[in-house]
């Protein structure tokens, strides 16, 4: 009910019944409640403690087992990642997602391959077996199998 009450639609007094009832959720260690609660702090965050405070609660609700805030998660981390460790741990939630149902991150694997941005080596096999996953989890019956002219060994 909180995250249908904090709507643009919704007065002022519903939106704030809805943060109070997101944030009792938070409390109770409601993955879903984390995630709504830390993407807008993310997203609108006048200060770093408030960025950080919603990637808090994003992380949180990851290792619950939420896999969109797994998906956010590595997308972010791999975005602002300057070591490869940072980017190993961004790899690591986009991978826990993608494995998960996550379409996004498993295309967000293969273009991260493909192109070979923030400091990813490219690999066309690898993006082409994530092209693959991502078909695989929009219509399973489908044959998506990587492409002829890509040869993985």
């Amino acid at each position: 009910m909180g995250k249908k009450l904090i709507q643009p639609v919704c007065t002022q007094a519903q939106q704030n019944e809805g943060i109070r009832l997101i944030a009792r959720a938070v409390t109770a260690q409601h993955p879903e409640a984390m995630f709504t609660l830390g993407t807008p702090l993310i997203r609108d965050a006048a200060k770093e403690t408030e960025e950080q405070l919603g990637l808090d609660y994003i992380e949180q609700s990851a290792q619950l087992g939420h896999t969109h805030a797994a998906a956010f998660l590595g997308a972010h981390l791999m975005s602002v990642s300057r070591t490869e460790d940072q980017r190993d741990q961004a790899f690591l939630w986009l991978g826990l997602a993608a494995n998960d149902g996550s379409v996004l991150a498993a295309m967000t694997l293969s273009q991260l391959y493909k192109s070979g941005m923030h400091g990813v080596v490219q690999d066309r096999c690898a993006a082409a077996l994530w092209r693959e996953t991502a078909g695989l989890l929009q219509n399973p019956d489908m044959d998506f199998s990587p492409q002829t002219d890509v040869a993985c060994k």
